[in-house]
């Protein structure tokens, strides 16, 4: 067994081996699934070998020679002592082992830096007076590194620290988080040099980012440790992508534009049996032609890249007869939607080529394309698929084509940021984050994951007629009997 080797916790670890065949020659061109990884902690087998990759260092200048590289969230994230087994069973067979001392200062010695929180120097307040149970984290580099709580005067540590720049996050349910540096450079601490102050969560917007975060913090009481604030926040966000997408929000709908383009068939091209390429005679392929599709001889193909002005890549190699100087059109009839759509509404009145109002499905999309190759009748079809518009026939011309969508809310990210919900459903967005707290971490203030989803079907349901719409129209949800579609009415649409 290899000597000792010192790691610090939460650091990236490198280490190599070299494996040689019985005649002493080198042993190469292995990958990692070539090799069995066992690892144990402070004696205790079966440890995760998660995070750890092996690859193979160079073959013509390093023969023999693979890299063991340990990423910092694997076992080297968590203090202790480690054996690092690597073996294959195939001749010829090879075992390798490390031991790594996983500790704060990645040496022997038993005293690391250390930082305290004192008057002035990263004491937790609210501006005025100390926050007792104030939540602390550190971060190094992004990634999470220590937490620990403020006492009654405000003050915690301490923690133990290599080097490096820290950020201290701190939060208290009902209060902004506040955040400050401590640097560390071998035995100099320097910390924050102030107090760090929450801020009261502002009440004039309920739907801020601070303040949602404040409530669900509130719900789940007793609820901390270094998973907790990431747990929170996505509850929040995954309670407005629940209540979101339970019915058309009048407030969630938005106005969109489709850039059309029109086919182009200038010049001819040439398609050779077993090649993948379309060349162009005399034109030059569009800007777009990589999303296109070019109909040649009764065929659709698919492109795959605008390899240049005049060269295309198909998809799939030609399979049929080699093709020289032929007529053909390119077109697109596939537009990407926005990322934040969340159901598709309705194209708006204008130039749209004939088709219908509401999308059909894609199958009949499809099917008129591949009937129009064969010069049959087609209708005027479009739907919504892979986050895509798909229309047919394709557009005779350039244009941009208008239409409505619901949209899936923005992710909150920061205490500032606003959440695309109206205040008159607050209720019900409450009683979605009492829900999926409950059935991540088992229980809140208000109950079960079984209660909470009972008390938040109650709330949609009063819901049902609150939108901030005009009094003779049928409330948002009534089904439009018009159309033998699921669209439903919304306060823009009359009947």
């Amino acid at each position: 067994m290899s000597s000792i080797v010192f790691v610090r916790t939460g650091s990236t670890l490198r280490d190599a081996f070299i494996y040689q065949n019985a005649d002493a020659t080198f042993n190469t061109g292995r990958v990692q699934a070539d090799f069995t990884l066992k690892l144990s902690k402070d004696g205790t087998g079966n440890q995760s070998t998660s995070g750890i990759t092996i690859a193979e260092v160079s073959a013509a200048n390093n023969p023999g020679e693979y890299s063991v590289t340990v990423a910092s969230s694997a076992f080297v994230a968590t203090a202790g002592t480690y054996v690092l087994t690597i073996t294959r069973t195939s001749d010829p067979v090879f075992t390798w082992d490390q031991i790594y001392v996983v500790n704060l200062t990645g040496s022997a010695a038993s005293t690391p830096a250390s930082f305290t929180a004192t008057v002035g120097d990263g004491r937790i307040t609210d501006g005025v007076s100390a926050l007792d149970e104030a939540m602390i984290y550190l971060t190094l580099a992004g990634s999470f590194y220590t937490q620990t709580t403020s006492d009654a005067s405000g003050l915690w540590g301490p923690v133990y620290l290599g080097d490096g720049t820290y950020t201290v996050w701190a939060q208290k349910s009902g209060y902004t988080q506040a955040t400050g540096t401590i640097v560390v450079s071998g035995a100099s601490v320097t910390g924050p040099g102030t107090d760090i102050a929450l801020a009261v969560g502002s009440t004039t917007n309920p739907l801020s980012a601070a303040q949602l975060w404040s409530y669900a913090r509130r719900m789940a009481i007793d609820f901390t440790g270094t998973k907790a604030d990431a747990i929170i926040k996505g509850a929040v966000n995954d309670a407005l992508d629940m209540v979101s997408s339970e019915r058309p929000w009048p407030f969630l709908l938005r106005k969109a534009y489709l850039n059309l383009r029109g086919a182009y068939s200038t010049g001819t091209i040439t398609i050779t049996n077993g090649a993948n390429t379309i060349t162009l005679t005399t034109g030059t392929w569009p800007t777009w032609a990589a999303s296109g599709k070019v109909m040649v001889s009764g065929q659709i193909i698919d492109v795959a890249t605008r390899t240049s002005d005049t060269v295309l890549t198909m998809a799939d190699s030609w399979g049929a007869a080699t093709i020289t100087t032929a007529s053909y059109v390119i077109y697109q009839n596939e537009y990407d939607l926005p990322d934040d759509i969340w159901r598709f509404h309705e194209t708006l009145p204008g130039q749209r080529w004939g088709w219908g109002a509401f999308p059909t499905d894609i199958g009949e999309v499809l099917k008129a394309e591949n009937y129009a190759t064969y010069s049959q009748a087609f209708p005027s079809l479009y739907a919504i698929a892979n986050g895509s518009f798909v229309c047919w026939p394709y557009p005779a011309s350039d244009a941009m084509y208008a239409y409505t969508y619901y949209a899936r809310p923005a992710r909150l990210t920061s205490d500032s940021d606003i959440a695309d919900w109206d205040p008159v459903h607050l209720e019900a967005l409450r009683r979605a984050i009492d829900y999926q707290l409950a059935r991540q971490i088992g229980k809140v203030i208000s109950g079960d994951a079984n209660t909470t989803l009972a008390a938040y079907r109650e709330a949609l349901a009063r819901d049902k007629t609150s939108d901030k719409q005009p009094t003779n129209i049928p409330a948002v949800g009534t089904p439009d009997l018009r159309v033998g579609l699921s669209h439903e009415y919304d306060w823009k649409r009359l009947p």
